[in-house]
């Protein structure tokens, strides 16, 4: 991240020295960054044809970060809220805009805006949970050396984060081989928040590797890594009873998003990596909804993950699909439903599962290139396509991403 000021002759870079301190990263998360401005800044005319002033932020390799900022403020200051001995049993924050004004007033202060709400913050520490964070430091001395050392002092580090997970480059079962470390980590997110969310930002694994290279071996390499999403849909033709067919979809995507995910809004549901789920059971949960009275034409889609990164598509509509489980691809994976095609019905008719054709992938959503896979399965190109398909010796595309 390079910063820029207006000069006589135009733009002109401001040293390391001049940045006082940025709580952003360059810019991948909300903070206050405090900017000395040299004495020779100018209001160049050949710039803006105005008399103001002005800087300026250049990245050639996180250009695309620019894009997520929603707001910048001028004057802008991080208070902190001091309880001293009275502590609080729970930590309530504070929705935007509840500063108001400052008690006593300071002279010069005209408005007080307070854009966003409050965070950080801890509950008070209950008595089982001190004595737990005692005898660990106790084990490790403040120098975790096992996986499970690390995974525990993280999470007691850092209270926004749900889940630790740590692994090393040679999958090595054993607990001291430290020397290629990648901590797989989750963020707490409320029922408010995209599932999305759960995933550490760029600025988030760059605190959490900060830290850790401070307290493990020198000679160890650290990387903060994210889980991967595989989607998972749902095909399918349902009568709804006593419910509108909008409001009894929508309750079942709700609902369907919580068995799979119960872990995403709560912190007593464990975490299951590498999920491995009956087919059976996810057919056994539809029909057992009360607000459905007949379904039929059931079929599951999965988009899998494989360890080189490429992806598959498995649809359970496929004649050559007879697998009873659906399984990520990779131990760092998590199953997460997406939208589901749900059909309406008015009477009860029994249908054939359908298999997924082109026209219900959406770009950017779940349409993929497939890979090479031999498990690989492609999907259906509908039947007006294939007879309007010319016959001609094929193309071959290389695709750059």
């Amino acid at each position: 991240m390079e910063w820029l000021y207006s000069g006589t002759n135009g733009w002109k870079q401001l040293s390391p020295n001049d940045i006082i301190y940025d709580e952003t990263i360059n810019l991948t998360k909300t903070g206050v960054i405090s900017l000395s401005i040299p004495g020779d800044i100018a209001n160049d005319l050949n710039l803006f044809n105005n008399d103001k002033f002005y800087i300026k932020a250049c990245s050639k390799s996180q250009a695309d970060q620019f894009s997520l900022i929603k707001a910048v403020y001028t004057n802008g200051v991080r208070t902190v809220e001091c309880f001293g001995d009275d502590e609080l049993e729970k930590t309530e924050h504070l929705p935007p805009q509840s500063a108001e004004s400052f008690n006593p007033s300071i002279p010069g202060v005209i408005n007080i805006d307070q854009p966003m709400k409050t965070f950080g913050g801890k509950d008070k520490e209950s008595a089982l949970k001190f004595y737990k964070r005692v005898s660990q430091i106790l084990h490790h001395k403040n120098r975790p050396i096992t996986k499970s050392d690390i995974e525990r002092f993280i999470l007691q580090q850092f209270n926004w984060l749900s889940f630790a997970k740590c692994y090393t480059t040679d999958h090595s079962a054993d607990e001291l081989n430290m020397n290629n470390i990648k901590l797989l980590c989750l963020k707490k997110i409320d029922e408010t928040q995209n599932i999305d969310e759960i995933k550490l930002s760029v600025a988030d694994k760059i605190i959490v590797e900060s830290f850790l290279e401070k307290i493990i071996s020198p000679f160890a390499k650290v990387e903060i890594i994210s889980p991967q999403f595989e989607d998972i849909w749902i095909k399918c033709k349902i009568k709804f009873a006593d419910i509108s067919g909008g409001k009894g979809i929508a309750k079942f995507n709700k609902e369907f998003f919580d068995h799979l995910c119960a872990w995403a809004h709560s912190e007593k549901e464990r975490i299951t990596l590498g999920q491995k789920i009956k087919k059976s059971e996810i057919i056994k949960f539809i029909k057992s909804r009360p607000y459905i009275s007949f379904v039929t034409g059931i079929s599951i889609i999965h988009i899998k993950t494989l360890e080189d990164g490429s992806k598959v598509f498995y649809d359970s509509a496929n004649s050559n699909e007879n697998s009873e489980f659906i399984q990520t691809g990779t131990v760092q994976s998590l199953l997460v439903p997406r939208k589901n095609k749900i059909v309406q019905l008015d009477k009860e008719v029994y249908s054939e599962p359908e298999k997924t054709d082109l026209f219900e992938l959406g770009v950017g959503e779940n349409f993929i290139i497939s890979s090479n896979s031999e498990e690989n399965q492609f999907l259906e190109v509908p039947k007006e396509i294939k007879s309007k398909k010319p016959e001609s010796k094929p193309f071959t595309f290389n695709f750059k991403f």
